[in-house]
């Protein structure tokens, strides 16, 4: 009688890899709800404050747009004429909403790509109270009179110095957050974030410093490189 081979026992290492992978994710999982819980409170203050900068401009955009087609159009109050509304309405959208969006959407990326929970969220939180109260003083003092008469450059000197200290709160988290990064390799959107980080700061401090010493022509000269560097 023929030998019958014993039947091979059944693996049960195949579901391994199913299940490491379900935990492997799971892992992640956690850490970036960890991630996320860390950076939601400066991220939401930027956003909220962006939105509440957007309905600032949208206001005074709406009065400049009807000064053009009519120009006595509240004519009689003197810090809303077109002269002063304009500025404060370009100061209000680029500074307010458009910059406050874009780095609340940075600190979020740098904190997801770099996998770093935040230490210390009110750091972050003081940055933008620094940028929102700089904000405030240049929109109130353009509006009472107190302008560069500098296209690109209506932001008071005074106030953009109080905005680099509050950006100056997230420039040096951003490049913490690189230093202790836990992605490797490195993501090329990191890089640009690091940049945007460094280039930013280097912006504000290089023009401010330099336009109180440029007379004439060389105030245009920086004003349109500052307003385009920054624009596009």
């Amino acid at each position: 009688m023929p030998a019958v081979a014993a039947p091979e026992p059944i693996s049960t290492t195949t579901q391994s890899p199913s299940i490491e992978a379900r935990s492997g994710e799971h892992v992640l999982a956690l850490e970036r709800a960890k991630i996320d819980a860390g950076v939601s409170g400066p991220v939401l203050t930027f956003f909220t404050s962006a939105l509440a900068w957007l309905l600032v401009s949208t206001v005074f955009g709406f009065i400049s747009g009807i000064k053009v087609h009519n120009p006595e159009f509240l004519d009689s109050v003197s810090f809303l004429t077109y002269g002063r509304i304009v500025p404060a309405y370009n100061l209000s959208f680029v500074f307010g909403w458009a910059s406050l969006a874009g780095i609340g959407v940075a600190i979020w990326m740098m904190a997801r790509l770099c996998r770093i929970q935040v230490r210390y969220p009110g750091f972050l939180t003081l940055g933008a109270l620094f940028w929102n109260f700089g904000l405030m003083l240049a929109v109130m003092g353009v509006l009472i009179g107190n302008n560069t008469g500098i296209v690109h450059l209506e932001l008071p000197p005074k106030a953009a110095w109080v905005m680099f200290v509050g950006y100056a709160f997230v420039g040096l988290w951003g490049i913490s957050a690189y230093l202790r990064r836990r992605e490797m390799p490195v993501f090329i959107s990191v890089w640009y974030l690091v940049a945007a980080f460094v280039w930013f700061a280097g912006l504000l401090l290089f023009t401010y410093a330099i336009v109180p010493r440029a007379h004439g022509v060389m105030q245009n000269v920086v004003a349109a490189w500052f307003g385009h560097t920054l624009l596009f």
